[in-house]
């Protein structure tokens, strides 16, 4: 009997699926293959269960530990090991065994008695390290049949932690009364407190920057020598720091030293400046006003020398956005004084950027090809000018129709943008940590079915406190805006005016404050939080001055304007579970309101909020989501109007398992929930119909990791879709192979 090749090809396709499948159930498949039966065969760790350890998490410990299991889920399948094992059947120098087994794969875990005893050592340590000094170990081996797969079981007795009994400094006599006090004050270890090898390396440190910071630079770790002295019963502990103090010192002469970029420093290129005991050498052509870097530097000569003031001068220094580096150097101590130099590197003056970006904006490949222009240090003062040109537009999606109130509209087969921008900004805005920006930009959009101009001017301040805030002030934006539904009849628009459409677009006259937070550069970080929080008041300033008093609607120089509130506030929480797992979630909340002589009237269209796409619910197209429970046939045309209120939940489980590029890569599985909802009315937010208004998705994703970010591929499926018929919202029935909606994207979608 002849077999066809389909069917050949799907045997063989069952074959390798069964062997993938059982041998990541069970890692001693095949080990009768790699090891004769003359070899003795390895036991192969099936469990490891850590038992009675309270005060310490597991993560901690087995992060400690060389023993461990194989990654595994539902209790039994470990598909990373099963692609080790199926890399087996390529030849040993074959490349697809190496990707298999060293990119993709995870070998199976091997019990050794020798590193397992080193574990229980490294595990007793990093008790001691916690207080328990007198924690047990003991450990039990449980084999199966064969003695193939072994679990271990280890049992933790804690016992009682050491408590600080008492704590003395040796060596701080120059100290004055109020500096003793806010010393002892600050101290990471207390009496009373359980005693920890790790607060004891803090306090360490505390110690040391606490002196740096009064004079006496070349204080270090190695300046300090604790002394612990333990009860008979390991119960308590009396704690001793002798303190030696090294000489303290005051700034002397500061040089900073500019570099060209592309040539040596010439004594011809040379043009020095000295004032205020600081002397700034600039070796370019390029003219460099010296108070620029003077008001930068955060310390002088006769100051008391600290690092933060030096910490503070770098950071001062870098947001002047010209130098590449900037690094300060001690270079002698005389009399009492240390002298240093900061020298700088300049980045080059004019920057030419083309760029291409990529997305799925529209549900159809996006291209958004744009060039900019920067100069970095247009009149000397670190004033940097943008030039920037950017376009974006969808090949072949056809023309395409939708049915709204029962009209058929005839949408726009091609969507495009178009964006001009210039930008011109100032460092040293009243502080050293404040830049001045003013922005002018044209923009056009046509994404059906409306077609959008807008023309904006606006004056931005941006502050920052430190490394992890940053707080953008816009005290004023002026924005002019066309909105056009050229596809659309009288008597549909009518209907959009009902459902809160404006009938007319007036200017917007805005002022905002936004703050974010991102704890990303702490380099010791145990999860990672973001936030950020916007304020936006529109229709105050020409209010307040007298052009919003009197009847009718609010206008200044004849022109409507607009008068509206927007809040919103975007959290995100990430962490880590494991090595090459993390869960994060993010929680969006937004509400759009007029008030004052726009209290009556709809919201403007460009600062509504919208709900589905890449960044948002991922079950739905690019803003196709909402609001309420907005009917399918017409939410091509109603959720791209967007709406007043937006409430936004994801969660996801991020697994890194193999590297591309030299980048972490792996699996994301998600779930997101949300929706946009109108104020009043229709599709308004009431709690009686909230959870039926809800729209719910799960979905997969991959990441691959490149210089830029993580590229991102996910596929979505809807769980529940509020657009449908009561009846038929649940979708989990329905799902089909293909029936996903996919995104993609550079970066992690929050």
């Amino acid at each position: 009997m002849v077999i066809p090749a389909s069917e050949r090809r799907a045997r063989l396709l069952a074959s390798v699926l069964s062997f993938l499948f059982l041998s990541s159930i069970s890692p001693t498949l095949l080990f009768a293959q790699v090891f004769p039966a003359s070899a003795p065969k390895p036991a192969y760790i099936d469990r490891l269960l850590i038992i009675g350890n309270q005060a310490l998490k597991e993560k901690d410990l087995i992060a400690e530990m060389r023993t461990r299991e194989n990654t595994v889920y539902f209790s039994f399948f470990r598909p990373w090991v099963g692609l080790y094992q199926f890399g087996k059947i390529f030849p040993d120098s074959s490349s697809l065994r190496n990707f298999f087994q060293n990119t993709l794969g995870e070998a199976p875990a091997e019990y050794d008695s020798l590193i397992f005893q080193d574990d229980l050592a490294r595990l007793s340590e990093l008790y001691a390290a916690n207080g328990y000094l007198s924690a047990t170990f003991r450990s039990t081996l449980e084999y199966n049949s064969d003695s193939s797969l072994v679990t271990i079981r280890l049992m933790i007795d804690e016992g009682e932690p050491t408590v600080i009994r008492s704590i003395e400094y040796v060596g701080i006599e120059p100290l004055d009364k109020d500096e003793r006090e806010l010393f002892e004050r600050e101290a990471f270890i207390h009496t009373g407190e359980v005693y920890a090898i790790r607060d004891m390396l803090r306090e360490r440190a505390r110690i040391v920057t606490f002196f740096q910071e009064r004079g006496y630079a070349f204080m270090s770790p190695d300046s300090i020598r604790a002394e612990v002295r333990l009860s008979d019963n390991n119960r308590s502990a009396a704690i001793r720091f002798f303190i030696h103090l090294p000489q303290q010192l005051r700034f002397g002469e500061i040089v900073a030293i500019i570099h060209n970029p592309v040539q040596s420093d010439t004594v011809s290129a040379l043009r020095r400046s000295i004032e205020d005991g600081i002397q700034v050498d600039v070796y370019s052509e390029q003219h460099i006003d010296p108070y620029l870097i003077r008001r930068s530097i955060a310390y002088r000569p006769d100051y008391l020398s600290s690092i933060s003031a030096k910490r503070e001068t770098l950071q001062q220094l870098g947001l002047l956005g010209i130098f590449e580096s900037a690094t300060i150097r001690d270079d002698s101590v005389r009399n009492d004084r240390l002298y240093t130099t900061i020298d700088l590197q300049l980045l080059p003056r004019h920057q030419i950027k083309p760029e291409l970006r990529i997305d799925n904006r529209n549900n159809a490949p996006n291209f958004s090809p744009a060039i900019s222009y920067l100069n970095r240090n247009m009149f000397g003062g670190a004033e940097s000018f943008t030039f920037a040109v950017s376009g974006g537009f969808q090949p072949n999606l056809g023309a395409r129709t939708q049915v709204f109130s029962g009209e058929e509209i005839a949408l726009d087969p091609i969507v495009y943008n178009f964006d001009a921008r210039l930008e011109y900004s100032v460092p040293y805005f009243f502080s050293p940590r404040n830049r001045l920006i003013a922005l002018l930009q044209y923009s056009i959009l046509q994404d059906a079915p409306r077609r959008q101009q807008s023309a904006l001017l606006r004056f931005r301040s941006q502050i920052f406190p430190n490394a992890f805030q940053q707080i953008t002030l816009d005290f004023l934006e002026v924005e002019f805006v066309d909105i056009q539904l050229p596809n659309v009849s009288d008597a549909v628009k009518e209907d959009l005016f009902n459902r809160g459409v404006p009938r007319t677009f007036p200017r917007n006259i805005s002022n905002r404050i936004d703050f974010f937070f991102s704890n990303l550069p702490e380099a010791r970080r145990t999860l990672d939080a973001r936030l950020n929080a916007t304020f936006e008041i529109s229709g105050a300033l020409p209010y307040l001055f007298g052009a919003g008093f009197g009847a009718g609607e609010a206008q200044l120089l004849g022109l409507r304007y607009n008068q509206f509130i927007r809040l919103s506030a975007l959290g995100s929480l990430g962490i880590p579970v494991s090595g090459n797992s993390q869960i994060a979630f993010k929680i969006f909340v937004g509400y759009l309101f007029p008030y004052a002589k726009s209290a009556g009237n709809p919201t403007p269209l460009e600062r509504r909020f919208y709900a589905g796409g890449p960044n948002s619910l991922r079950g739905w197209g690019f803003n196709l989501l909402g609001p309420g429970n907005n009917p399918a046939d017409s939410a091509l045309a109603v959720s791209r109007l967007g709406s007043d209120i937006k409430l936004e939940f994801s969660l996801e489980q991020r697994l890194s398992f193999f590297r591309t590029f030299g980048y972490p890569s792996g699996l994301v599985i998600f779930f997101d929930a949300g929706n946009i909802w109108a104020r009043e009315g229709e599709n308004a937010l009431a709690a009686s119909t909230f959870f039926e208004q809800i729209g719910v998705n799960t979905g997969l994703g991959l990441r691959f990791g490149t210089p830029i970010g993580p590229l991102r591929l996910d596929f979505a499926y809807r769980i529940y879709d509020p657009s449908l018929p009561l009846a038929d919202r649940w979708q989990i029935q329905k799902w089909q192979l293909g029936g996903f909606q996919f995104n993609f994207g550079i970066g992690e979608a929050f």
